[in-house]
């Protein structure tokens, strides 16, 4: 029993880490896309929208298949979307932080982005099993 409940829980991480990297290619891609026509702080947000309306339909599918708030599609999304608006503040905030803080980071500026990366996907991972897709 352990071990099913140990290995279900290793796909459920597996497929958020999943979601997440297809979530930044369709993050980083439209944000190119929408740079064109928008100023680079407009092209952002476009993109970040669209990135969370795709990992939200992939974790509502697959990952956390069977789960979530029952009722409106929209108060569940809307529960997402704030959700990773928290992991995507401390993630900006942790790599402002190290980058400001340690010049190690300043030189290094992708571990910046890597640090604030696992920060973000540990508090956006704990929100959608804890409050978006609880059971």
């Amino acid at each position: 029993m352990i071990e099913k409940n140990l290995s279900s829980n290793l796909k459920v991480v597996f497929l958020f880490c999943c979601s997440g990297t297809l979530g930044f290619c369709v993050d980083t891609s439209f944000y190119y896309f929408f740079s064109i026509f928008f100023s680079f702080y407009t092209a952002r947000l476009f993109s970040f929208i669209l990135a969370v309306i795709f990992t939200w339909l992939f974790n509502r599918t697959l990952t956390f298949r069977g789960t979530g708030l029952s009722g409106s599609k929209m108060k569940e999304f809307s529960l997402y979307l704030l959700s990773m608006c928290v992991g995507g503040t401390a993630n900006y905030a942790t790599f402002v932080v190290l980058m400001k803080t340690y010049s190690f980071f300043h030189n290094l500026p992708i571990l910046g982005i890597g640090v604030g990366s696992i920060v973000g996907l540990t508090i956006n991972f704990t929100l959608s099993k804890l409050v978006v897709f609880r059971k």
